[in-house]
Formats: structure tokens, C-alpha cells, sequence
């Protein structure tokens, strides 16, 4: 048996390198998102023959295109697979084919390199220099992931400013404050409109960040979503949508899609150790056009936030259902 391990940016390009240099028979034995953002596969080859010398050149085995009944048997468990999920028929349908327009018949290999095609992922630096402001619906879990930004901002020595943006509600800061592992006074609470802009706009140090938690909002409230707009136009802040993969599909497509009118770029899914069905949020981002930050994997305060990746996504959407395998002969 040969074996060899190969790192790129993509999937696709290792996948790529893999077929090329170790032939269309080639089965992958592992594969990693590093923590530079690359990725990594071992593969291996039964029974690589020798390299033979020929005219001077390399005797390559020809690259082969998967026999069409493995391609159709795959791309409809793929398919399965993405409604099972909770993704709408045609945006799976869609999905399952960007992964087959490869030689691809891993069932991994399919869906990292579909959503490579269909997706953009955008993580956020952890010594970033800006002000994020996350806003969201209620219940998509903003508090407990502006602490974990906050304390992953820590772990890579960076003092992060926390501002407590609800309103409505005045012990939220306190919260936060439990949450993140920090002073109550550490915590800033801004009880108006004004008194976050004027946060906001004082001076910092480029390495203190700014991260703020917002009070909840209706994106089917056009006063509440008027905060989003009016809080980016006053400021250089970046407002990030928090949505849970929590809720129907179809509300997760419009709340996507209201918030991304208000100048979103970036969305963070969280609480998807709490579902089995994962694909609602995931498409919503994609119609949206919402790159994926950070994906919400456990509870926990410290490490539980993953950089997305098209890797980990379809690691977590193979993972969860159950008794997921590929027909015989596919895989």
C-alpha cells in the first residue's frame, strides 16, 4: 500500500493533487481542517505499481471519471442526505451536483466540495482590530457567543471591550460578564441607541476589539431592524448575524434574508449540538449570500466555537443522521 498525505487550501485542490498524483483509485483514509485554514488528507493506494521509465517520461495511470450509475446513486443519497437535513429540494439538488462535478464518490469528498462550491466561509480573526456588533432573534444564543469570542480573543492576548446592548433588559451585562469570566464593571451597558454609539465611537487601542451583544430583534419588525442600519451607518462597527439552527427552514430563509437587506456580510450558527437537522441555517446563508463565520458546536464557553469551514460542515451534516452510508459500490 502507498501512502501519501497532501495540504492545500481547499478540498477541492488537495482532492485535485490526490487524483492526480495517486490515481482515480485512490481512497482517502483521513482528512483535517488545520488550524491555518488549510486542509489536510492521507490517502493511500492498493498495490501502486512500480514508476516505469518511458520515453523519457512518467507512466501515469489515466485519471478516470466515476462510472455514471456510482455518480447517480450518490448524487441522490447526497440528496436524501441534504433534506433529511431540512435544506430545500432544490437548493439540494443543486448541492448534490456541485459535488459530482469531480470524480468524487466519498461521500465526504462529495459534500466538502459542494459546499466549497456553494458557500462562502469567512471566520473571524482572533486578534481582529474592529468592533463587531452581533445581532440576532431571540433565543439565537448572542450572549453566550460574545463571551466565547471574548474569551477567545483573550486566549491570543488581545483585551477585548464587552458592551451589553439590551436595552430592556438591566442586568444582561451581568451576564455577560459571568459568561465571559470577567468583572461586572468590565462590562460596559449601554441603555440607549445613543449611549452604544457614543461606546462605539470612543477611542482604543487597535488591540482592544470591541464586541457587542445586542438586545434581540424582530427581524419582521422594521423599527428593530432600523437599529442594525442606523448603528453601522453612525459607526465602523461590523454587524454579524447570530442565527440558531434552531427553527422551520423557511423562517431561518427569510430571517437570513432581512437581515443580509440591512448590510449583513456575515453570519454565525449556533447551538447545533442542540439539533439533528442542521441544513435550515446553512441554506438560508447560502441564499442570502451570508458567508459562514463560526459554527456553534457545544455549550461550552471556552472552545466551543469552530471556524467554518466546508470540511467541518459536512463532517456535522454526515455525522448527525443516523446510519448515513453510500449504496455498495459508490464509496
Amino acid at each position: 500500500m502507498r501512502i501519501r498525505t497532501f495540504r492545500g487550501a481547499s478540498m477541492t485542490e488537495v482532492m485535485d493533487r490526490m487524483r492526480r498524483d495517486l490515481g482515480p483509485e485512490a481512497i482517502i483514509i483521513s482528512s483535517f481542517d488545520m488550524d491555518d485554514g488549510e486542509v489536510e488528507v492521507r490517502a493511500a493506494i492498493e498495490n501502486a505499481p512500480a514508476i516505469r521509465l518511458v520515453s523519457e517520461t512518467f507512466d501515469r495511470p489515466e485519471r478516470r471519471a466515476a462510472p455514471m450509475l456510482q455518480i447517480g446513486r450518490a448524487r441522490e443519497q447526497i440528496e436524501d442526505l441534504l433534506t433529511w437535513h431540512g435544506v430545500p429540494q432544490g437548493f439540494a439538488q443543486a448541492l448534490s451536483r456541485a459535488g459530482l462535478t469531480l470524480t468524487h464518490t466519498d461521500p465526504m469528498a462529495i459534500l466538502t466540495a459542494a459546499l466549497e462550491q456553494t458557500l462562502h466561509f469567512a471566520p473571524i480573526d482572533p486578534t481582529q482590530t474592529g468592533a463587531l456588533v452581533l445581532v440576532g432573534p431571540p433565543g439565537s444564543g448572542k450572549t453566550a457567543l460574545a463571551a466565547k469570542l471574548a474569551v477567545r480573543a483573550a486566549a491570543y492576548g488581545v483585551r477585548p471591550h464587552l458592551i451589553s446592548a439590551d436595552f430592556s433588559r438591566p442586568h444582561a451585562a451581568a451576564q455577560l460578564a459571568g459568561l465571559a469570566q470577567m468583572p461586572v464593571d468590565a462590562v460596559r451597558r449601554a441603555s440607549s441607541l445613543a449611549d452604544l454609539l457614543s461606546a462605539l465611537q470612543t477611542p482604543r487601542s487597535p488591540r482592544e476589539p470591541v464586541i457587542v451583544d445586542m438586545g434581540p430583534l424582530n427581524p419582521f419588525d422594521d423599527d428593530d431592524l432600523a437599529l442594525v442600519s442606523e448603528v453601522t451607518i453612525a459607526s465602523d462597527a461590523e454587524p454579524i448575524l447570530v442565527m440558531s439552527a434552531e427553527g422551520h427552514p423557511a423562517d431561518q430563509d427569510d430571517i437570513a434574508d432581512l437581515f443580509a437587506g440591512r448590510g449583513i456580510k456575515r453570519m454565525i450558527v449556533t447551538k447545533l449540538d442542540a439539533v439533528r437537522r442542521r441544513g435550515g441555517a446553512i441554506a438560508a446563508a447560502a441564499r442570502a449570500r451570508l458567508a459562514l463565520a463560526h459554527l456553534g458546536v457545544t455549550p461550552f464557553i471556552s472552545g466551543g466555537l469552530a471556524p467554518a469551514s466546508a470540511g467541518r460542515l459536512a463532517r456535522l451534516l454526515l455525522d448527525s443522521k443516523p446510519d448515513f452510508t453510500l449504496a455498495r459500490g459508490v464509496a
